[in-house]
């Protein structure tokens, strides 16, 4: 890959853009963080029904895309690059995995405490909507949102063929020979690294504290910042690893063993378990959540506003937002050969599937220790976090520390397919032209690994919290609502030009 197809303007600019916010956190965490919040607090206080809207007429629109007669149209010539089995477990890594294996023990445990629908805290009915609203905010609508503005982006470079996989080139193309077609596309573009870029940096640093508990329950000491670095430097050489050689030796391979290794400790942690309280938990969830999908999916607590869409339903469509910029690149790339129905289905279905596995059977077994009294979740997790208390449940399993090592496995692989994707889809935004036979630059790929490893332990040296980082990044996203419509928009206007 030649220098000069490298876009530095882009990949200084937006990395100067992200020094400048942890400096200033750094400087003033608490200002800054209290005036971050206030500013989340006010748009999901004014914006929230319209991102509810958005996010429920996204899941609608995408099975409208994948049932219609569009869903037949085919991306790129030729047949799939990919086995079903190795495209389904791409999407599942890359499109919040590690966030899923961690959330599923405990985010429970938040409805439970503090239910919705104004039920009452700890009751019978928090436990069974408690699941129901695992599997919803990790179901369909937002693996919806992941696909939704991949529509336009694969139409673009598979089938109109655009020679560049960077959301400048698709807006460029669809808004023609415009005086603001260029800085619209370049603006767009400045987004998306931002977005990508501090959004996987959470994830990394939110998965690192539970990595290096588990370490420190298995060889008996206490996790440091030392330990996190030393974490965060494997993690970084895994991906890194597995970035540099590509998605056909990497991501590919990394990511079937991953999914062949959780599938594995989730049916022995079934089985082993309270089986028929896991397997009941999970249909009466799916039941509430199908029965009141759409009542969920708008519910904005008018009348005694007790703040649970805004905390939930609101913060995981705009974090879905995130995630789609990301996920839009690289499932254009793996889904050559495919049919848009395919691309649609595989993502919103197998990935909403998928979760509801994970969180079905990892969030029953830990509930049943809470309900059994064997384990109180819900106080471990409000007072020690997240990390002590997804330890401290696997320390309950009939494996033991065993459970633990296969845990952190899992969590490891799972960060690194997820940063993986998110290297390569940083490095095609920053490649001027990108054939669809073509990968791009393995040195750039590793530019944006050593990038997306470095900002977290920048944001845990200088004890800012990640949640900052979180909110402003999903504050930046927004605007990609507007970016979604005017493209899904542009597509039907590609559809009549091209006779579709």
């Amino acid at each position: 890959m030649k220098s000069k197809n490298i876009d530095l303007p882009l990949m200084i600019v937006s990395l100067f853009l992200i020094i400048v916010v942890v400096v200033l956190l750094a400087v003033f965490p608490e200002s800054g963080t209290d005036f971050i919040a206030s500013l989340f607090s006010l748009i999901t206080d004014n914006l929230g029904s319209p991102i509810l809207w958005f996010g429920f007429l996204v899941f609608v629109y995408c099975c409208f895309m994948a049932f219609s007669r569009y869903g037949k149209i085919h991306l790129g010539e030729g047949a799939p690059e990919f086995t079903m089995f190795q495209y389904l477990s791409m999407m599942i890594c890359a499109g919040l995995g590690s966030a899923c294996v961690i959330w599923s023990f405990v985010e429970w445990a938040y409805y439970y405490s503090s239910p919705a629908q104004h039920i009452e805290p700890f009751s019978v009915s928090a436990a069974e909507w408690a699941t129901a609203y695992n599997l919803f905010h990790w179901g369909f609508t937002p693996w919806a949102m992941f696909v939704v503005l991949a529509i336009p982006v694969a139409y673009g470079y598979h089938c109109r063929k655009i020679p560049a996989l960077r959301f400048s080139s698709i807006c460029e193309n669809m808004i023609g020979d415009k005086p603001y077609a260029r800085p619209l596309g370049r603006l767009v573009d400045f987004f998306f690294v931002f977005c990508v870029v501090g959004g996987l940096s959470v994830t990394l640093g939110l998965g690192i504290p539970v990595i290096a508990t588990g370490l420190g329950r298995i060889f008996q000491f206490e996790p440091t910042f030392t330990t996190n670095v030393i974490v965060t430097l494997a993690i970084a050489a895994l991906f890194t690893l597995s970035s540099y050689v590509g998605i056909e030796k990497g991501m590919k391979k990394l990511s079937s063993f991953n999914v062949y290794a959780a599938i594995i400790f989730i049916l022995a942690l079934l089985f082993t378990g309270p089986t028929k309280f896991i397997i009941k938990e999970i249909t009466n969830g799916l039941g509430i959540m199908v029965q009141n999908y759409i009542g969920m999916s708008l519910w904005t607590d008018p009348v005694e506003q007790g703040g649970f869409p805004e905390a939930w339903t609101i913060f995981f469509y705009a974090f879905g937002i995130v995630y789609a910029t990301l996920m839009a690149i690289f499932i254009t790339k793996v889904s050559k050969g495919r049919t848009l129905r395919q691309m649609i289905c595989s993502v919103m279905f197998g990935g909403g599937i998928g979760c509801f596995v994970f969180f079905g059977i990892n969030g029953s077994f830990s509930m049943n220790l809470e309900l059994k009294n064997q384990l109180n979740v819900v106080d471990t997790l409000l007072e020690e976090g997240n990390a002590n208390a997804i330890i401290a449940i696997l320390d309950e399993t009939v494996f033991g520390i065993v459970g633990i090592i296969a845990f952190l496995v899992i969590t490891v692989l799972f960060l690194a397919t997820s940063l993986d994707s998110a290297a390569f889809s940083l490095s095609a935004a920053s490649t001027k032209e990108l054939k669809e036979s073509e990968n791009t630059s393995p040195l750039l790929r590793l530019f944006w690994c050593v990038t997306l490893a470095l900002i977290p332990l920048c944001m845990n040296f200088i004890g800012a919290p990640l949640s900052t980082m979180q909110t402003i990044t999903i504050i930046t996203s927004l605007p990609f609502i507007v970016v979604i419509l005017c493209m899904t928009k542009g597509l039907f206007s590609w559809f009549k030009e091209d006779g579709r």
